[in-house]
């Protein structure tokens, strides 16, 4: 029997908790870091730190986001603003960014897509928002293992760490002042979830079918929790222990055999094109994101008639009308993105290009 390929990740359970109250030594790197429950839960903390002192309670964000990234901000009372991005290479439109220079924007959230430093071309632009007092976040949750340098007008860095691996809870916020820890905990989400990963363990263990409608279950109830409460709570201890066991250097090594080996073989077939045609030596993919010349959703469904699971990036936000934002559009219309990550092998990525390659 053929285990499934995507979908939520399962949970390895760390060897020992002895770290449980300490911050792993890779995620050192981003200063003054607070490790939340969530990546919403980092963009709260963020929002809280610098509601005070911004100029105005409005934010600016890219229409290619998923909803997570936007309540925050409306939870909080703000105004929200979108700019585009360009089809071609996910870069960030400048023009949609620029006329809203002299707008009095008191939050602008940039971010790069997939691993890819995609947002690197407002670098200029971001200076202009900071000497103009906006603060500056920058959502690194895609970008989370790549190597690339991060712009200096960054006030903030939020991220998603749960995206990665199979965890309860997990996200962070950090900045280069201090912030204030959070101290509530919230055991509702993270049991949840913990049931929800040891289900999904159990399911690949057994292939037991009548488990997955549970796992599941389990999963969306603890996203309903995330839902209501978006507010900062601290990771929990198993979550943590587990960050501090997690090799990262293969994680990183094994997405990119997977994403290099699978890219090879979809780059044949003139019905798809690779959304990134190369994949830099300091870039740690997330997915292998793939423009579809024709029915998306008709891929999508072979996929998972072959219990290949590949997500699409992202669920329509209310917030955004996305009539007015072209390249957005566009990417959420033709856009899937194929699981390359550290779960699986060649051996996987070749049944995944099996399936593929003949799609016309």
């Amino acid at each position: 029997m053929q285990n499934e390929i995507g979908s939520e990740y399962w949970i390895i359970d760390p060897t020992d908790q002895h770290h449980s109250n300490v911050v792993p030594e890779w995620l050192k790197k981003w200063p003054n870091i607070v490790l939340t429950s969530s990546g919403r839960g980092a963009i709260s903390l963020a929002i809280e730190s610098v509601t005070d002192k911004i100029k105005s309670k409005t934010a600016l964000l890219p229409a290619y986001c998923c909803h997570t990234m936007i309540d925050p901000f409306i939870k909080s009372g703000f105004e929200v603003f979108f700019y585009d991005i360009q089809k071609d290479g996910l870069l960030v439109d400048i023009n949609s960014v620029e006329k809203y220079l002299n707008s009095n924007i008191g939050i602008l959230l940039h971010m790069g897509y997939f691993g890819f430093d995609t947002n690197r071309n407002i670098e200029h632009l971001l200076a202009k928002f900071k000497n103009q007092g906006t603060s500056i976040i920058e959502d690194v949750t895609h970008t989370l293992f790549s190597d690339f340098s991060r712009n200096k007008n960054n006030d903030f860095f939020v991220a998603s760490i749960r995206k990665w691996m199979g965890i309860p809870s997990g996200g962070f916020c950090a900045s280069k002042v201090d912030i204030k820890v959070s101290t509530k905990s919230d055991e509702e989400f993270g049991n949840l979830r913990l049931k929800a990963l040891k289900k999904k363990s159990e399911f690949i263990k057994t292939g037991d079918d009548n488990l997955k409608s549970k796992f599941l279950d389990l999963f969306r109830s603890a996203e309903a929790v995330l839902d209501k409460k978006p507010e900062p709570y601290q990771i929990d201890e198993i979550s943590l222990s587990i960050l501090n066991q997690t090799a990262v250097e293969n994680l990183i090594a094994k997405r990119r055999e997977n994403y290099t080996y699978l890219a090879q073989f979809l780059s044949k077939n003139i019905k798809l094109k690779l959304a990134f045609q190369e994949l830099p030596e300091n870039v740690c993919p997330l997915f292998l994101p793939l423009y579809v010349k024709g029915n998306r959703d008709e891929l999508q469904r072979k996929l998972i008639e072959n219990k290949i699971y590949a997500p699409v990036h992202w669920p329509r936000a209310n917030h955004v009308n996305y009539s007015i934002y072209s390249g957005s559009n566009c990417i959420l219309e033709n856009i899937i993105s194929i699981p390359i990550d550290q779960r699986y092998s060649l051996a996987e990525m070749d049944r995944i290009a099996y399936i593929i390659r003949d799609y016309k």
